[in-house]
C-alpha cells in the first residue's frame, strides 16, 4: 500500500507541473505568465530541433565532410539566433516584456531551423542539395 502512495505521489510530482503549465499557457494572464509560457516553447522547440540535428549527424556519420560541415553550419546558426534575437528584444530593454520577447524569438527561429534540417532528412530524389546516407561512397 505504501508503495502505491510513492507512486501516485511520484506521478504528481513528474506529470502535474507539465499539466499545469499547459493549462495556463493555454490563456496567460500576467506578463510573468506569458514570459514563463514562451520560454517553456522555447524548451520544446529546442528539443525538436536538438532530436533532428541528432538524426542528421547520424545519417552524416560515414560522410566526415558533411557531419563536419553540419557541425559548424550549425554552430554558426545558433550565434546568428542568439544575436537576431538580442536585436528583436532590445527594443524592449530593461522592460517586463523583454524576456518575452527574446523567448519568442529564439522559438520561431529554431522552428524554422527544425523545418529546415527536417527537409534534408526527408532527402527528395534529384535534390542536388541533399546529401543522402548513400552518398558516402561518392
Amino acid at each position: 500500500m505504501k508503495a502505491m502512495w510513492v507512486l501516485v505521489i511520484c506521478f504528481f510530482v513528474v506529470f502535474a507541473p507539465n499539466l499545469a503549465f499547459a493549462e495556463l499557457c493555454d490563456n496567460p494572464i500576467t506578463q510573468a505568465d506569458m514570459t514563463y509560457c514562451a520560454g517553456w516553447q522555447f524548451k520544446k522547440d529546442d528539443a525538436a530541433l536538438n532530436d533532428v540535428y541528432g538524426r542528421l549527424k547520424t545519417n552524416y556519420a560515414k560522410i566526415p565532410n558533411a557531419k563536419t560541415a553540419l557541425t559548424k553550419a550549425q554552430r554558426a546558426w545558433v550565434a546568428f539566433r542568439d544575436a537576431e534575437c538580442k536585436l528583436e528584444a532590445a527594443g524592449e530593454e530593461g522592460g517586463s516584456a523583454q524576456p518575452m520577447i527574446y523567448s519568442q524569438c529564439l522559438s520561431r527561429l529554431t522552428t524554422l531551423r527544425t523545418e529546415q534540417l527536417q527537409k534534408r532528412l526527408d532527402c527528395q530524389e534529384g535534390d542536388l542539395t541533399c546529401i543522402a546516407a548513400g552518398d558516402a561512397a561518392n
